[in-house]
C-alpha cells in the first residue's frame, strides 16, 4: 500500500509521559559496561545519569516492567503509516543532543515525538523521527539570537486595568499586602504578562487570523511590575512551533521562561 508522505509529515507530534528512577540509571550504566562509581553507585558524591540514558525513555515510558515492542513512541507517531511489521524495523541511525542533564534522583518527563522525514523506496522505507523530552521546567531556550522580538511598555496602572477581567487578587493592587508577602509593590498578574507575550506571538505568526493560534505554554519565573517593559524574544523551531522568553527589560529579569507556542501554518484568514 502506497503511503501518503504529505500526510505522514503533517501528522501532529505525539505526546507521552516517561519516568525513570535511580535504579533505572544504575541498570543502564552496567548494561553498557560502565563501572565508574559516578554512574553505578547512588551515594557517590558525583552520582549522575550517564549522558546517553535518555535513549531508553521512548522504550520504557512509565513502566517498571518488561514492555512490548515496538515502543509507544513509534506506535504514537505511526498512525498514518499502514501495516508496520515490528520485526522488519531496522535501527539505522541515532543522534542525541543534551540540553539539560537529567536529575540523578529520577524524574518524570514529557516526550514529544514526530516524524521529520519519510522516504518510501517501495521495498523499504527510510523514516526519521525526532523526540524531545522536557521536565517541569519546559523546553530550553536556544542559544542563538532570537528570530524576532517585541516590546510592550506596560502602564503603571496595568494591574488595575487587568484585574477588571476577573482576577481580583489583592496582591496586584494593595501595596500593604504586596509588601507583606515580600514584594516592593503590587505585581502584575502573571496571566497579564502571558497575555502581552501571546499578543506578540499572535502578531508575528498568526497573520491576523485567530484560528491559527493553537497552543501556548509558559513558566512564570519572576514577577513583572506595572510600568516595566515586557520584551518577548521568539525562536522558530519549524512545523509551526515557536519557543519564547519574556524579560522585564529595565531590570533584565526573565519573567517568562520555557515558553512554547504553536500555530497552524496551513490556515488562512478569511478577513
Amino acid at each position: 500500500m502506497k503511503v501518503n508522505v504529505d500526510k505522514v509529515l503533517s501528522t501532529p507530534e505525539a505526546t507521552y509521559i516517561a519516568s525513570y528512577n535511580q535504579r533505572d540509571l544504575l541498570l543502564y550504566a552496567v548494561g553498557i559496561g560502565e563501572s565508574s562509581l559516578q554512574f553505578t553507585y547512588e551515594f557517590d558524591d558525583n552520582f549522575s545519569a550517564f549522558p546517553l540514558y535518555p535513549v531508553c525513555l521512548p522504550f520504557k515510558g512509565q513502566s517498571q516492567d518488561v514492555v512490548p515492542f515496538p515502543p509507544e513512541s513509534i506506535l504514537a507517531t505511526s498512525d498514518s503509516i499502514p501495516n508496520i511489521n515490528p520485526a522488519m524495523i531496522l535501527h539505522g541511525e541515532q543522534s542525541v543532543e543534551i540540553l539539560r542533564p537529567l536529575n540523578p534522583l529520577g524524574g518524570i518527563l514529557t516526550g514529544k515525538a514526530k516524524i521529520i522525514s519519510f522516504n518510501d523506496k517501495g521495498k523499504g522505507t527510510l523514516m526519521e523521527t525526532q523526540t524531545q523530552f522536557e521536565d517541569e521546567k519546559g523546553p530550553m531556550i536556544p542559544k542563538r539570537q532570537p528570530d524576532s522580538h517585541d516590546e510592550f511598555k506596560t502602564s503603571p496602572f496595568q494591574a488595575q486595568i487587568y484585574r477588571l477581567s476577573g482576577d481580583y487578587n489583592s496582591l496586584h493592587i494593595d501595596p500593604e499586602i504586596a509588601t507583606t508577602v515580600g514584594f516592593k509593590q503590587p505585581v502584575l498578574h502573571g496571566l497579564c504578562s502571558m497575555g502581552v507575550s501571546s499578543r506578540a506571538l499572535y502578531k508575528q505568526f498568526c497573520g491576523g487570523d485567530p484560528k491559527r493560534f493553537k497552543s501556548i505554554r509558559v513558566r512564570f519565573s519572576s514577577p513583572c511590575y506595572p510600568g516595566e517593559t515586557i520584551q518577548t524574544s521568539m525562536w522558530q523551531e519549524g512545523n509551526g512551533k515557536v519557543l519564547f522568553q519574556a524579560v522585564a527589560r529595565e531590570r533584565g529579569v526573565v519573567i517568562i521562561d520555557g515558553g512554547e507556542f504553536t500555530f497552524d501554518q496551513n490556515a488562512f484568514s478569511r478577513l
